[in-house]
């Protein structure tokens, strides 16, 4: 077996990559407390660019109180952005293509931050060692959906050239979309219409906030859990 194809260029909605090799957000706890890039994060990216990666994907938190870790970096103030505009260079520099992903870890949020985690509904994580989440409020709804909008505008002014809204693994998008996790009646609950309704909204503020950039969605195939969103609905 070769893989000769990986090496190939390639494109994704108009935005080319010198091959198919993509590094996806990983969260490291390198970052400060509240959220601003450190040099000793930024080396850590920059240098999947200088091995080769077309795209090299950086997790970007849109809320402080959505971090998975506390040491993440985040999107969500305008001060962040320099951080991020050094770090759009780095990666470039290097040949590769540059994407920030939009993300809230939601019921994931961890522990030790003392912050009271939110979801599509108040149902306990299958991961027992986190506390359980209050459901978010119609009017809270639509301020997070903002607050994705904002991320992507700093991403933008901070020159990276595609967004990934990170909408699988049980964080806060998915926790709207998944059958199993939603249980709400208004809305954003019940059909799959509306079960899509937040993501979709984010999706036209995103876009409408960021014009130009390449967007990506990251999605589970199913839940492969009993009750979960099956393969059909996405």
């Amino acid at each position: 077996m070769t893989f000769t194809k990986l090496l190939e260029p390639t494109h994704i909605a108009g935005m080319s990559l010198r091959n198919r090799l993509v590094f996806p957000a990983t969260s490291t706890n390198l970052s400060t407390r509240d959220g601003y890039l450190t040099d000793r994060e930024k080396a850590f990216q920059i240098e999947r660019a200088k091995g080769g990666t077309g795209l090299v994907i950086v997790p970007g938190y849109v809320h402080p109180g959505g971090r998975s870790f506390p040491n993440v970096a985040g999107i969500w103030e305008d001060g962040q952005v320099d951080g991020w505009r050094d770090l759009a260079r780095g990666i470039q520099a290097h040949g590769a293509r540059a994407c920030v992903q939009l993300m809230h870890a939601g019921r994931y949020v961890h522990h030790s931050l003392g912050i009271t985690p939110v979801a599509a509904s108040a149902v306990p994580p299958r991961i027992p060692r986190y506390t359980p989440a209050r459901e978010l409020g119609l009017n809270e709804i639509g301020d997070m959906v903002r607050s994705y909008g904002q991320a992507a505008r700093r991403a933008k002014e901070a020159g990276f050239e595609a967004l990934e809204v990170l909408a699988c693994t049980g964080y806060l998008v998915s926790t709207f979309i998944s059958q199993w996790a939603n249980r709400r009646t208004d809305q954003y609950g019940g059909s799959l219409e509306n079960r899509a309704r937040f993501l979709l909204e984010i999706i036209r503020e995103v876009k409408d906030q960021a014009p130009g950039l390449t967007l990506l969605i990251r999605l589970n195939a199913e839940d492969q859990i009993p009750g979960g969103t099956p393969r059909e609905e996405l």
